[in-house]
């Protein structure tokens, strides 16, 4: 038989309980938010990875269409065209009397996989100044053998299900260096190339023979770069 006292000592004791409970909710919420909130779910990854695949299949098709039209790779830009740029006109793979392809400053949310916890980009970037070994011709030195790519920083976790994807594998290949090359790469196709990426090219990017896509690291950051013209 209960006794008012030890009722009292249960009621206690589950007090003290959900206070602990509460704390530790407090502090796993704390937490959460000074790392860069909740881990990425498995459908919003899938999501993120459609809407990339969409983006890449819009850039390919913006290109192809402006060659049909006679615009000669050498003269796409791909400039923002909210900062009033000159460039931004019928060349430009943005303008609707270009590519037509609907511009887009923040493509993918830090919360669906986008930028990095320390950069927070969600952009793609357009560039023409890499030479990816085996993709396209070779012309080292010319400027004629530049892959057009699209790059994108990304969260680590996306990183993995993007390789995981297109049957890389899930870990994420780490090479020295390449965010610099990848930040410096002038949309210009007639610009010599500023990197090789690939066997003889970049040291350590041997791993990128060949491939028009992948999901890589410098240490620090990770992006996905897409091959969208191969020259």
């Amino acid at each position: 038989m209960f006794t008012k006292s030890s009722q009292r000592g249960n009621a206690l004791f589950l007090i003290l309980i959900a206070v602990a409970l509460f704390a530790a909710l407090s502090f796993a919420i704390t937490r959460s938010s000074r790392t860069g909130g909740a881990p990425i779910s498995e459908e919003k990854m899938s999501i993120s990875w459609a809407k990339l695949q969409s983006r890449i299949s819009m850039y390919r098709g913006a290109i192809t269409r402006m060659t049909l039209a006679g615009t000669d790779i050498s003269v796409m830009t791909a400039y923002d065209p909210s900062v009033g740029s000159p460039s931004f006109s019928s060349t430009s793979i943005y303008h609707p009397d270009g590519g037509g392809v609907p511009f887009d400053g923040n493509f993918l949310t830090f919360d669906e996989g986008g930028g990095d916890s320390s950069s927070g980009s969600g952009m793609f970037s357009i560039g023409s100044g890499i030479e990816i070994v085996n993709v396209g011709t070779s012309e080292s030195g010319t400027g004629n053998g530049n892959d057009i790519l699209a790059i994108l920083l990304v969260r680590p976790a996306l990183c993995e299900y993007i390789n995981k994807k297109i049957g890389y594998g899930s870990s994420i290949p780490i090479i020295p260096g390449i965010f610099g090359s990848f930040i410096d790469i002038p949309y210009g196709a007639t610009n010599p190339e500023s990197e090789i990426l690939g066997t003889g090219g970049l040291a350590g990017s041997s791993v990128l023979d060949g491939r028009t896509e992948l999901c890589v690291s410098d240490g620090t950051y990770n992006m996905f770069y897409a091959v969208i013209a191969e020259r």
